[in-house]
């Protein structure tokens, strides 16, 4: 539209669907995942099953050369929630992260961002196929949730400290009773579902 010169017509571009109003207190924080007015393209406003859709330009982003679409989408999509969660657990290089239920899209683009940082991955799935794949991603340990030995695995692995930084889907059975046994005494477990809530605050 007039007055935009971050892309041209026929970029590649990938769109964040998270719309703040820029001017709130949270906004002028850097939170404007929970910004006063925010709302969601494809939710409160028309979305891209749209044949055309008009959005923020803030919210785009050019895509590099090289960067399927598909993985443009998820990154969009997942790779902000990932970076939101590692941001605020304070990870930092060498930290040990627990991602359960890492063969989801915002499993595995948590476990490489959080392995981009430079922290070290313990990612879990109940499939024997899902847990070679997360192997073969780069996971430093794969377990399955359910194994017996589940806690004993991951105090061996982190020296008996545990872990500071996991990521947990509650739902799954036996998930939140293997995950806060494998915790360091300070660990800051998060759910990717969680948004702050305030009175009045739209629901998402």
């Amino acid at each position: 539209g007039e007055g935009v010169d971050c892309v041209q017509v026929g970029d590649r571009v990938a769109v964040l669907p998270g719309v703040a109003c820029g001017t709130c207190a949270y906004c002028a924080e850097g939170r404007e995942e929970v910004c006063d007015a925010l709302t969601v393209i494809g939710t409160h406003r028309p979305g891209a099953y749209a044949q055309y859709c008009a959005v923020p330009a803030r919210n785009v982003r050019r895509l590099p050369d090289g960067i399927p679409a598909a993985m443009a989408a998820s990154l969009a999509l997942c790779g902000a929630v990932a970076a939101n969660q590692m941001t605020q657990a304070g990870l930092r290089r060498g930290h040990w992260v627990l991602i359960q239920g890492a063969a989801s899209a915002l499993g595995a683009t948590t476990a490489a961002y959080a392995k981009h940082l430079g922290a070290k991955i313990i990612s879990t799935s109940r499939s024997a196929d899902k847990r070679a794949a997360m192997a073969a991603a780069g996971a430093d340990l794969v377990l399955d949730t359910n194994a017996p030995d589940f806690v004993e695995r991951v105090r061996e692995a982190t020296g008996g400290r545990g872990v500071g930084h996991p990521r947990d889907k509650p739902r799954g059975p036996g998930r939140r009773g293997a995950t806060h046994p494998s915790l360091t005494p300070r660990g800051r477990p998060g759910d990717s579902r969680a948004l702050l809530r305030r009175p009045g605050k739209k629901k998402l």
